[in-house]
């Protein structure tokens, strides 16, 4: 397998990714109640099996580089809309189901812990 057609794998994964927890996202919006416990489970399930080490070094490298240069060139890193998709489950749209919220929030912190350490 080349470097590019691995390249688009890649890609089309964290495309399928952002797919899924956006989808999650507007479930946990919904007022269906087993669908909201399903969503959260799902996407807690998704942050420990589909995040890893190389998503979040490759977003910590990619603010490291914007740091230096002072001026960003390039999009978002797929671990950034990540990070910045669960943070705006914390508006307002979403206090219904911030206990479960909070959960997703933690299965976060608990990824982004483990590989820190």
């Amino acid at each position: 397998m080349n470097f590019v057609v691995l390249l688009n794998i890649v890609t089309f994964s964290q495309k399928a990714i952002m797919k899924v927890i956006y989808f999650y996202a507007d479930i946990l919006a919904s007022e269906h109640e087993e669908a909201i416990y399903a969503a959260t489970d799902a996407f807690k399930n998704m942050i420990n099996s589909c995040i890893d080490e190389s998503l979040i070094k490759q977003g910590v490298d990619q603010i490291s580089l914007s740091e230096s240069n002072e001026s960003r060139k390039s999009a978002p890193t797929i671990i950034e809309k990540i990070c910045a998709t669960i943070e705006s489950l914390l508006d307002y749209h979403y206090t219904a189901v911030w206990d479960r919220v909070f959960q997703i929030v933690s299965a976060m912190f608990h990824k982004l812990g483990a590989c820190v350490d």
